[in-house]
């Protein structure tokens, strides 16, 4: 099998202005490494539930079961022994949906397939807005939460403030924080 670094796309969908981020990963990466380069990107803590929808196809970690979910027309498929390029075959888009109470919605979009490089630990591109903090409410949480923090006066603003621990900018994109994030979460690939 050909390796391939793929340059992928990801944006947030319901939320406007877009949060995006550009990535370059390898094609050889399994689906569960896939999930932990979004959870990097993003800056979420990896805390729930997520699965991939390529075509006719969902992708779940092994150890997770929901046959009784799986809508019909679809098959299950094991996102911790599914290479991306096999799973991918000739698609150029998929999906990534992340803690399902919140329901984060990701477009994933392959821009690019070049020949693979020495290095292929993930690296972050471009991007665009900080990701959404895990918990809060998915798109119309996220939307009162940006609401809420951008005004002082707002009824809400003390305890967003307080719940988010601190300061937070909707606006803010820290590439090389997420390079860091990115590097120190695959170090041992080679």
């Amino acid at each position: 099998m050909q390796i391939f670094d793929l340059t992928l796309l990801f944006t947030l969908r319901y939320i406007e202005p877009k949060v995006w981020r550009r990535a370059t990963v390898s094609s050889d990466f399994i689906l569960s490494d896939l999930h932990h380069v979004i959870q990097q990107l993003f800056d979420w803590d990896n805390a729930h539930l997520w699965q991939f929808e390529i075509g006719n196809d969902l992708y779940l970690p092994g150890d997770d079961e929901f046959d009784d979910i799986t809508p019909p027309g679809k098959t299950q498929g094991d996102a911790d022994e599914t290479i991306l390029s096999e799973a991918l075959g000739r698609s150029k888009k998929f999906r990534y949906t992340y803690d399902f109470g919140d329901d984060w919605q990701i477009d994933i979009m392959v821009e690019r397939r070049v020949e693979a490089t020495k290095v292929n630990i993930p690296v972050c591109l471009d991007g665009a807005r900080a990701g959404p903090p895990d918990d809060i409410g998915g798109p119309p949480g996220y939307a009162h939460f940006c609401e809420a923090m951008a005004d002082p006066k707002h009824h809400d603003h003390a305890d967003m403030v307080d719940w988010i621990d601190g300061d937070w900018d909707a606006e803010a994109f820290d590439i090389k924080a997420i390079n860091r994030r990115l590097k120190r979460a695959f170090a041992g690939l080679k």
